[in-house]
């Protein structure tokens, strides 16, 4: 058998190892990188039977790949109502509550806003028992029960529309329509109401201004504060809804008088002042300012209501005579005793009251009053002004109803015949019926009994600073 090569001979016969590659550097220029693959076609998108016969009839094809369109303009403007119709009470109330004066008051602003503020969170993420989580729901609730209890309270609360104790009567007359007492103006207490009207003007009102109005403030809420307190007003309410009403575009309501009788001796008639308030209402602070007359001097007070006290509109004047009748038959008012003070605005009234019946008024009384030549000089020539007493309060820095326009008008009175007796205090401006209230009301009555012919000690101090009228 032949032999075989032992392994590992031969190795000359085997070929020869190939040569290791040859790698060759190239420059970065010359690097050309390749293609990328190609990408797969598209796949045409699957058409429905409606989208398949509009290809067919050459009309356009819905692209399913296009954004959808966004919401319509109507849908725009309903969004843009309702965030309004939610945001903007919910900030009047964020307003009041700042404003608010009495315990009653911050409820009837944060009742609205807790409500206002769950709207907007159901109509941002759904009806509330959709959401979630156990502990949303739960305090959703708990807000609108909150809310809720307020509002009850309130209603509760509203006062009944009486007033009166062992010294004096205090009543509402209303010969057209009657208290009001779940109306809004009377479940808001009506101390906030007019904190939020002053804490307004002092932005809107260029004559008024912040510090003045911080000023007026400080003078009428301690008013409110006494007046809760007197049982002869606590439950009397507000008749502010009817200057709401004016506001809101309805003619001035008439038909409403408050009466603050002092309690005499049967046969006994006392004498009577009738009050016609100024722009803004009768504010029930007028009612228990004047009170101090019957109390104290045994003075009756009348005081008619008629809108904002726009007393030149038709109405007012009619109104303002029929109620000093009415209650001169009702709480048996002495009628050769009758007596009509103004406040502001009042004073349109009150010319028009003396031109219209001669001889009805004892004596007049104006207090910081906005004065007018045309009803004064029809009183001149109907002689309603002669032998006329003339009581005038006015403040020298008054800005809204300045010294020398009604000096001006003061001056055709007495023209006319009155006798007046002008009161001027220096240092006061459009509100002295407040700030200096005693003085002014202690002068009322000192005044009214020297026309009864009373003898009156004046005392050292008339009230009576600055420059006269002359």
């Amino acid at each position: 058998m032949p032999e075989q090569p032992e392994h590992g001979s031969g190795e000359a016969d085997a070929p020869p190892p190939p040569a290791p590659p040859e790698f060759k550097i190239r420059p970065a220029a010359d690097f050309v990188p390749p293609e990328p693959p190609p990408l797969p076609e598209p796949a045409e998108p699957v058409l429905s039977a409606d989208d398949e016969l509009r290809k067919l009839l050459g009309t356009a094809v819905p692209d399913p790949e296009r954004a959808k369109p966004g919401p319509s303009v109507v849908a725009v403007a309903a969004r843009i109502l309702l965030a309004a119709a939610l945001l903007v009470p919910l900030l009047g109330s964020l307003l009041a509550l700042y404003w608010a004066e009495t315990l009653l008051g911050r409820c009837a602003a944060a009742a609205p806003a807790i409500i206002s503020a769950c709207a907007m969170i159901a109509a941002r993420y759904g009806w509330p028992w959709r959401f979630r989580r156990r502990r949303r729901r739960a305090l959703f609730a708990m807000a609108v029960a909150m809310a809720l209890v307020m509002a009850g309270a309130l209603v509760l609360a509203a006062p009944e529309g009486t007033g009166g104790d062992d010294g004096l009567v205090v009543e509402h007359v209303f010969v057209v329509g009657g208290f009001r007492r779940h109306a809004l103006s009377n479940i808001v207490p009506e101390a906030d109401q007019v904190a939020m009207g002053i804490g307004l003007a002092g932005w809107l009102d260029p004559l008024l201004g912040s510090p003045k109005a911080t000023r007026v403030r400080r003078l009428a809420m301690p008013l409110y504060e006494s007046m809760a307190g007197d049982v002869a007003f606590r439950e009397m309410g507000s008749v502010m809804g009817r200057a709401y009403a004016e506001l809101r575009g309805r003619p001035p309501e008439a038909g409403h008088y408050v009466a603050v009788v002092p309690r005499t001796p049967m046969g006994v008639a006392p004498p009577a002042v009738i009050f016609l308030h100024g722009s803004g209402g009768n504010f029930s602070v007028y009612w228990h300012v004047l009170a101090r007359l019957a109390r104290d001097h045994g003075i009756a007070v009348v005081c008619p209501s008629f809108g904002c006290g726009n007393w030149q509109r038709e109405g007012g004047v009619a109104w303002a005579l029929a109620a000093a009748d009415d209650a001169t038959a009702r709480f048996r008012l002495d009628p050769g005793r009758m007596y009509v003070a103004a406040l502001s605005n009042g004073g349109r009234g009150v010319t028009r009251l003396v031109a219209a019946r001669p001889g009805r008024f004892r004596g007049v009384i104006l207090i910081s009053p906005v004065l007018e030549e045309a009803p004064i000089a029809r009183g001149a020539e109907a002689g309603a002004w002669r032998g006329m007493r003339v009581l005038l309060f006015q403040g020298a820095r008054d800005e809204r109803v300045p010294m020398g326009q009604v000096r001006e008008e003061y001056r055709r009175i007495e023209s006319a015949g009155a006798t007046g007796t002008p009161v001027i205090f220096a240092e006061e401006n459009h509100f002295l019926f407040f700030s200096q209230r005693r003085a002014v009301l202690d002068r009322i009555a000192s005044w009214v009994k020297v026309g009864e012919g009373d003898e009156v000690d004046w005392g050292g101090d008339s009230g009576y600073t600055g420059p006269t009228m002359r």
